[in-house]
């Protein structure tokens, strides 16, 4: 196996994702065979990757494996909440950098929106009407198409959130001030905060609340807070006293995505 391994890599293959990471006992298990693998791979270059359909358990995998790719929907449900998918995983990924899950998505917007917010790895898996996955291209989605271009743009936008920010998904919400999709990402003296409409149905005067003292290292004294569109436009900026946020989102629409950065001002 390992032999075919370096076939590949001889071939130009440098990142390799296997089928299933089951553990059993011995001295040679899928551990060693992953070491292996990353050993070899490596060697060629510094930036290969090995993923795989993960079974075990996230201390063995945060050590071996990258990314994920799994079926999400028949994969053990980690975190299920009432407003979340069953496998939420945000209080996992806070902990452990790696592997970076991934998500199945056909054509549903807010599953999209969702696992871009939540830093999920997504596979996009769309179909033509009775027909398999993978069949249709981005361009036979346009409005599909579109939204994936502007959350690509937003990643590159807000990077550093995601890679080197805090995870906090429902955490960072004061008594869960609202009952849509939310995960917020806390970096040194800023935080980012996601707020998705995945219900059917235009919700009013949705409310959201933090007191930042509890995850600012350094007390809050005051703070800029900015709303951003889905496009990256600041759309509003304004200074605020103090250190608990309290703001009204007047009207949030179907699989609508609010952004709001909250940067704190000490005196």
């Amino acid at each position: 196996m390992l032999e075919s391994i370096d076939t590949l890599i001889e071939k130009g293959t440098m990142s390799i994702s296997w089928d299933e990471f089951v553990k059993y006992p011995g001295l040679r298990t899928i551990d060693y065979v992953a070491e292996q693998i990353l050993k070899r791979t490596k060697a060629k270059n510094s930036m290969a990757t090995f993923a795989t359909e993960c079974t075990s358990t996230f201390e063995t995998e945060s050590l071996l494996i990258h990314y994920t790719w799994n079926w999400r929907e028949i994969t053990v449900g980690l975190f299920n909440t009432p407003h979340r998918m069953p496998d939420y995983a945000t209080p996992a990924l806070s902990v452990w950098k790696a592997p970076r899950m991934n998500l199945n998505v056909e054509d549903n917007p807010a599953k999209i929106i969702k696992g871009f917010t939540d830093n999920f790895y997504i596979n996009f898996m769309m179909r033509k009407p009775n027909r398999i996955w993978g069949s249709a291209r981005f361009s036979d989605l346009p409005l599909i198409h579109q939204l994936i271009k502007d959350l690509s743009n937003l990643r590159k936008m807000f990077l550093s959130y995601f890679t080197d920010g805090v995870l906090l998904g429902d955490g960072a919400m004061d008594k869960d001030f609202t009952a849509l999709h939310t995960a917020g990402y806390l970096l040194k003296d800023k935080m980012l905060l996601f707020v998705v409409n995945d219900l059917n149905k235009t919700c009013k005067n949705v409310k959201v609340g933090i007191d930042l003292n509890m995850w600012f290292d350094k007390k809050i004294n005051n703070y800029t807070l900015k709303i951003y569109d889905i496009k990256g436009k600041c759309i509003s900026t304004k200074l605020i006293e103090g250190n608990l946020l309290r703001h009204t989102l007047n009207s949030v629409k179907i699989n609508e995505l609010n952004i709001i950065e909250i940067s704190s001002i000490n005196y």
